[in-house]
Parts: C-alpha cells; sequence; structure tokens
C-alpha cells in the first residue's frame, strides 16, 4: 500500500513537470516577445521568463525524473526505464540554449556563402578587452588580429533623452517613440543630425522592443550601422544593425551582452 502511494506521488510530480515544461519551453521555442507583466519590477517577454523558469526547474525535474525511473520503472526493461528521462533531457538542451545564446563570449563564425559588410571594434566589459573583427551579412564574425584604419568614420550618439518608451497594452510589449534628435559626435560635442542620421533614430525607436539607453550610429563608405544600447533584466545587450536605407529597417548583424562597438569600418577587399 505505502509502495503504491509513493509511486503515485512520483507519477503525479513527473505529470505536474511535463505539464510545466510544455508551459514554459512553448513560448521560449516559438519566441514569443509579448510581456504579460509589463508593471513588474523586471518584466519579461514570454520567452525570456520561459528560459528562467526551465532553468529554476531543471533540477526538480531531473530529480522527478530519475526517482520515477527508480521505483515506478523498477522492473521493466532498461529501455523503457529510461524514457522516464526525456522530459528533463529536453529541458536540459532548452535551458542549454537559452544560457548559450544569452552569456556565450564566442563570436559566431561566418557562414561558406555569406559576404563580409564592416569590421568592428567591440570592447568587452565582462572581460575588459577589446577584439576586432569582421561582420558578414549572416551575423557571423570573424576574429582579426590586428585593428583597421576608422579615420574615415563618422559617429554620432543619440542616448536616452531622445527616446520615449512606454507599453502597449494591446501587444504586451514595450514601444519607443522619438522625442529628440539630437546628437553628439565621439568627443561628446554637440553635432548636426542629417535626414539620414534623423531616419536612423526613427528605425531605432520603431524596431526595438526594450528601453533604450543609447543608440551609436556610425556612418563608413556611405552606409549606416548603429549599436543600441537597451536595458533588459540583469543585462545590457548591445545589438549591431545595419540601416537599410532603402526599408527605412535595421538589419540585425551581431549581438553580444555587456559590451560596446566603439569603431567601425567599411569592408574593402
Amino acid at each position: 500500500m505505502g509502495r503504491k502511494v509513493a509511486n503515485g506521488v512520483i507519477i503525479a510530480l513527473n505529470i505536474i513537470g511535463v505539464i510545466c515544461l510544455a508551459y514554459f519551453a512553448i513560448p521560449y521555442l516559438t519566441y514569443d516577445t509579448s510581456v504579460p507583466n509589463p508593471d513588474a519590477m523586471l518584466p519579461l517577454a514570454r520567452w525570456e521568463g520561459g528560459g528562467m523558469a526551465l532553468t529554476l526547474g531543471l533540477i526538480p525535474l531531473i530529480a522527478a525524473n530519475v526517482l520515477a525511473m527508480i521505483f515506478v520503472g523498477k522492473g521493466k526493461k532498461k529501455l523503457l526505464r529510461a524514457l522516464f528521462l526525456i522530459p528533463c533531457l529536453v529541458c536540459m538542451v532548452i535551458v542549454a540554449h537559452f544560457w548559450v545564446t544569452s552569456l556565450s563570449a564566442d563570436a559566431r563564425k561566418p557562414g561558406k556563402a555569406t559576404e563580409p559588410v564592416v569590421m568592428v571594434q567591440v570592447h568587452l566589459k565582462d572581460e575588459n578587452k577589446t577584439e576586432y573583427g569582421l561582420i558578414y551579412d549572416d551575423g557571423g564574425m570573424e576574429i582579426l588580429d590586428s585593428s583597421f584604419d576608422a579615420s574615415g568614420t563618422s559617429i554620432y550618439v543619440a542616448d536616452f533623452s531622445n527616446f520615449e518608451s512606454s507599453i502597449d497594452r494591446q501587444k504586451n510589449m514595450v514601444v519607443n517613440r522619438v522625442v529628440g534628435t539630437s546628437v553628439t559626435d565621439a568627443d561628446g560635442n554637440k553635432a548636426d543630425a542629417s535626414d539620414s542620421v534623423k531616419a536612423v533614430i526613427y528605425a531605432v525607436a520603431s524596431d526595438i522592443n526594450h528601453d533604450i539607453i543609447e543608440a551609436k550610429i556610425f556612418k563608413t563608405g556611405g552606409k549606416y550601422f548603429v549599436a543600441v544600447q537597451t536595458n533588459v533584466n540583469w543585462v545590457s545587450p548591445c545589438d549591431f544593425y545595419r540601416f537599410d536605407e532603402e526599408s527605412g529597417r535595421l538589419v540585425s548583424l551581431y549581438s553580444r551582452d555587456n559590451a560596446d562597438v566603439q569603431q567601425v569600418s567599411a569592408y574593402e577587399e
């Protein structure tokens, strides 16, 4: 009798674990960017909340699955007993993907059929070092052995005062609007914002769904790029984009937590 009750409890725990796994895995795997609790102290998009919840629930799920394999699966074939571990293995894969993609310090390598776009100088705050890279159109980056000449690059910095964020209650997400187009140059001196620079500022407000700390705009080789620092919970991601003048939209090229794109230069063969 006692064993049946214990097995029943273990089975119930596993059923609850599988339900929770599905509940949090679906928004993560579908990259749901809606914010269910926008008024929270640390508002999380559904995919972020799913990743964090699965991280916290991984150990309890492993414990429940192992108990089921040992006690409920007792006397069954090894292969059948191993099936009890499938939920925690799935959870492990998702949690590993969540943290590797969020915190990995290794730049992605470019694919075989991609084209180089721009060279970047990036300061990694956590490691207190500077690295140089060549970014490709698929977002991959090839680490360079040395620095590059960026004398032909102009920099325009639009700080947080140019943007105002709010919560779109219908979409449950952060939206931004432009409240100013004042910029400074690389030395902090006030600079004139051309129509193209203003267009980049408006694209940043339109395409970014987090509180904007700073938008650093680079003009090099007749093209515009922008590094956007945002406030996202416990980290401060730096997302680097190419500005597509034809569509007026941002094209994502590179992303790194706690980093600062300090300089760029157009790639020339």
